[in-house]
């Protein structure tokens, strides 16, 4: 018998109700401990830890979705990064493509002025430079001014800019 059923004597003159708790609740000692309850509370227990497990389950969900959202904007967020990385690369090699290309039209062509130059490269996006020359047939100034992806409404604007030493018959070219 557990130490609150030995406290709480029940006297024979009380309700029958008291003593059939009381033969539940002696039922429930055991010798490692005592699981004393009543009657009445052993339901709302069950049911309370069916809600606490609801609850807790609940929780989680919203936890792991949390996380969840987090790693999605966080790969999208790199996904962008890596994309403004191509095209930065992209830009760049189209701007030192221009520059070589209006080296070589000045050393064909002393009367060269400049030009818009859209080169064709399979599974790239729509490229394009403008080459200008603006100089003295002594030397002078090749500007180029790159856009990547050219028919975007937002494109990656790259300028470079290298002067031209002419020698005689043969320029000599430095960034």
């Amino acid at each position: 018998m557990c130490r609150r059923c030995s406290r709480n004597r029940l006297v024979p003159a009380q309700h029958s109700r008291d003593s059939l708790m009381h033969s539940v609740i002696s039922s429930l000692c055991h010798s490692t401990g005592c699981t004393h309850r009543r009657v009445r509370s052993l339901a709302q227990h069950r049911g309370c830890r069916r809600g606490i497990a609801l609850l807790s389950t609940m929780v989680c969900v919203v936890i792991l979705s949390a996380v969840a959202a987090s790693l999605i904007r966080s790969v999208l967020a790199q996904t962008r990064e890596a994309d403004r990385q191509a095209v930065q690369l992209q830009a760049d090699a189209l701007a030192q493509s221009a520059l070589d290309r209006g080296f070589q039209q000045l050393t064909a062509n002393p009367a060269y002025t400049g030009e818009v130059w859209t080169p064709v490269v399979p599974g790239a996006p729509s490229l394009k430079a403008e080459i200008i020359w603006s100089g003295t047939p002594t030397g002078g100034q090749l500007r180029v001014i790159c856009e990547v992806p050219a028919d975007s409404t937002l494109p990656v604007r790259l300028e470079r800019t290298a002067t031209i030493t002419l020698k005689s018959s043969t320029p000599d070219k430095t960034e």
